[in-house]
């Protein structure tokens, strides 16, 4: 019996908890961006991970004219500007991210 009180109250729990879906970001920040990717990340399994990277990557080269000036703009190809991206996905959740990649020009 008294698994099963332990049981139930750990559901419980895990329903109340936050989703990666209803996590908000917070984009004040670059740290706070990053942080806020990187605990998205850790739910995510390996194709949603990919998807994710790829749409953050789209919402920033979409800031620039060209991929040229999007690639002169980072240090790295490839690489996050989390202070750019925080800038348009503050406030927005993952599946709002998500969508806002899918639009044609997130300017």
């Amino acid at each position: 019996m008294k698994n099963i009180i332990i049981a139930a109250f750990l559901t419980g729990l895990v329903a109340c908890s936050s989703t990666p879906t209803a996590m908000v970001f917070d984009g004040s920040s670059a740290e706070s961006t990053q942080r806020g990717v990187i605990s998205i990340m850790r739910t995510l399994n390996s194709h949603d991970k990919q998807e994710f990277v790829m749409a953050l990557m789209k919402i920033q080269h979409a800031e620039f004219d060209s991929p040229l000036a999007a690639m002169k703009h980072s240090d790295q190809a490839g690489q996050i500007d989390f202070a750019l991206v925080g800038k348009k996905i503050d406030g927005l959740t993952l599946e709002q991210v998500l969508k806002l990649a899918q639009k044609p020009s997130n300017r």
